[in-house]
């Protein structure tokens, strides 16, 4: 599993909330899969955790060195400091233990908890 985070000054006119700005960075991740790189697009929809924070999840699969692998993509922005802060976890593991690997990362995402700095 890898993380990785970034913040923005401020959404561009297109975006009219962080969610939206998550939303279409997911699309658009999607959409290029399969044409820009290897990874075969297998589906795309939202997921909450438990404290309510919308999720976007991308499934792909991808072959490496002749084993078959999916990666799971889950991504999130808000609003922080200012900023808006996009975070986006992304989970590979061999297709052969996929019914298992769902199970895992289903709990994991249920109580997945973003630590965001305290209000002065």
């Amino acid at each position: 599993m890898l993380t990785f985070g970034t913040a923005v000054e401020a959404l561009s006119a297109e975006y009219e909330t962080p969610d939206a700005y998550a939303e279409q960075m997911a699309r658009r991740a999607f959409t290029r899969a399969g044409v820009e790189t290897d990874l075969v697009p297998i589906d795309m929809g939202r997921v909450k955790t438990l404290e309510g924070v919308t999720l976007f999840r991308e499934h792909y699969m991808f072959e490496s060195e002749g084993e078959k692998w999916d990666r799971i993509v889950l991504s999130s922005a808000f609003e922080e400091e200012g900023k808006v802060k996009y975070l986006k976890v992304v989970c590979h593991f061999p297709t052969e233990i996929r019914s298992m690997a769902v199970q895992e990362l289903g709990y994991y995402t249920d109580h997945m908890h973003v630590n965001r700095k305290p209000a002065p």
